[in-house]
This record gives structure tokens, C-alpha cells and sequence, in this order.
């Protein structure tokens, strides 16, 4: 289940498909000693979301069509992680979405990894770190439509609100082309038009729901897979399991003490209504 802050930067995060792991060159982001796990804490509870997107990209164009939606942030991990759900409605679709962010505190940097109901979690994820000033970019090389990218994420704060913009580089960051902004007001749960905040009904199967809650845990490890030794090792823990888009999705964060280490980890299940399969990534 772990080391996972290490498996996900090194880049394999599953699908319970048993397809060949994704390959991927992680974006060297710069090195800092700044401890940051609490530069997303600021972003923790309901927003209500307002989106511009760049119609057609790398043609000099600088039409956009507007979204709008609502985001729930929640931590875990003692803030070492969070989740972020929400859905977005466009004049010509409706998008279920979400980013799971996990801290790593030796190298003090974040790793983003977003995704929707429809894609799932694809690589690459975004990495980086918060500076003294507020200010966060995050980076992945990526590709456009067959193009090579470097993709920044880019985050300020505006009196307390979130502004998010995305940008794509295909000079290796001599220039950018802004292709996505997101503005938020933070709102009350309760508050009218919020849809999602408290995920009523939804197109979810219900194969998951005897999770949800928090539990007492003892894994039994194999203590070398694959050969013919029978030596097992027992680790006790706790895990937590909470749904959202509706209950079509749900996350699992596990505290595990083992003999010589304690391990954390998370697993995030999306389920897809027109395949109706489950997708697994931990």
C-alpha cells in the first residue's frame, strides 16, 4: 500500500484494471526547505466556483466560454493530504471532478494528481511548493493534442478567495498561454446552489457503501511475494472511508503500524455508470 508519496512521484499510481503502469517523466520542480504542509489548510470547506476556459489553444485566440460550480476541500492525513470534489456545469456538459493532493515532507513538495468521473486519475501529476508569499506552482510535462507541454498550475490567494490559473509552455517555460482560470467565493454547505456540497443521490453503485465509516485494521503481509517462503507479518492500524460525487466515489486514508515502520496511505475508488466498473488507484 505504500511507500505511497514515494510510488506516486515515482509514478505508478494503479488502476485496479491491471493495466501496464503508466510511464511518465516527473517535472524536476525546484528544491525548498520551506515546510508547507499547511499552505492548502486556506482552502479547506465549500466554494462556489467560476470558470473561464480558453476555447482553442495555441492559435492566438483569446475567446472563452464560462463554467460554473461549487468545490468541497477536505483534509486527511492530519492535513498532509486533501480532497477536493466538485462539478462543473458548461453551456454544453456537466463535469464531475476532483484533485487529490498529498504533501511529502522530506522534499517539502506537493503533488497534484486531478481527475474526472470520466477519465479517472490520469498522469502526469502536478508538483511543486507554496512560496513565503503565498504564491504556488506546480508543474508536469504533459502533451496537447500530440504536443509536447509544460503545464503549470498557478495559485494565489485574492482577499482570502482562490484564484487558480493553468498555463501550457511549448518553449520549455519562455512563454505561456493561459488556458484555464478559476475564481471562487467561499459559501456555507447549506448554502442555495450548492449541489454538491452534501452529495444527495447520485449515479454511484452501492458496491463500496459497507466501507464508509472508520475501522480498526490488522493487514497480513507476505514478507517476500513471489517466492516459496510462507513468512507473514502483521500490521494493526486505523482507516477512515468517505464517499462523495454522490456516493460513485469514495476515499480510504490508512494509519499502519508495522514491526519496523509505520505506513500511511490512501486509495481512491471512482466507479464509471457506463461501464459500471470500479477503478482503484492507491
Amino acid at each position: 500500500m505504500k511507500n505511497l508519496i514515494a510510488t506516486l512521484l515515482a509514478g505508478t499510481l494503479l488502476a485496479a484494471s491491471a493495466a501496464p503502469a503508466p510511464v511518465y517523466t516527473p517535472y524536476p520542480a525546484a528544491p525548498t526547505a520551506r515546510d508547507g504542509r499547511n499552505d492548502f489548510n486556506f482552502a479547506y470547506g465549500t466554494w462556489r466556483t467560476h470558470y473561464r476556459i480558453l476555447k482553442d489553444r495555441f492559435v492566438g485566440s483569446h475567446q472563452l466560454y464560462e463554467c460554473h460550480g461549487t468545490s468541497v476541500f477536505r483534509p486527511f492525513w492530519g492535513g498532509s493530504g486533501n480532497l477536493e470534489e466538485g462539478v462543473m456545469k458548461c453551456p454544453n456538459r456537466h463535469i464531475d471532478l476532483m484533485t487529490l493532493r498529498l504533501y511529502d515532507a522530506q522534499t517539502h513538495q506537493w503533488t497534484l494528481w486531478w481527475g474526472t468521473k470520466k477519465l479517472g486519475i490520469p498522469p502526469p501529476p502536478q508538483v511543486g511548493h507554496f512560496d513565503a508569499n503565498g504564491v504556488g506552482d506546480f508543474y508536469s510535462y504533459d502533451s496537447w493534442k500530440g504536443t509536447p507541454v509544460t503545464c503549470r498550475f498557478h495559485w494565489t490567494k485574492v482577499n482570502g478567495n482562490i484564484h487558480f490559473e493553468q498555463a501550457y509552455s511549448t518553449d520549455g517555460g519562455k512563454s505561456w498561454e493561459v488556458n484555464w482560470i478559476t475564481d471562487t467565493e467561499r459559501v456555507s454547505s447549506s448554502s442555495k446552489g450548492v449541489w454538491n456540497a452534501t452529495a444527495p443521490g447520485g449515479d454511484g453503485h452501492d458496491g463500496f457503501d459497507f466501507l464508509i465509516g472508520t475501522w480498526r485494521t490488522r493487514h497480513m503481509q507476505l514478507r517476500h511475494p513471489l517466492s516459496d517462503a510462507h513468512d507473514w507479518f502483521t500490521c494493526d492500524g486505523t482507516a477512515s472511508v468517505r464517499p462523495f460525487w454522490g456516493g460513485s466515489a469514495d476515499i480510504e486514508d490508512d494509519d499502519l503500524h508495522c514491526p519496523a515502520q509505520r505506513v500511511v496511505g490512501v486509495t481512491v475508488r471512482l466507479y464509471d455508470p457506463v461501464t459500471r466498473q470500479w477503478s482503484l488507484y492507491s
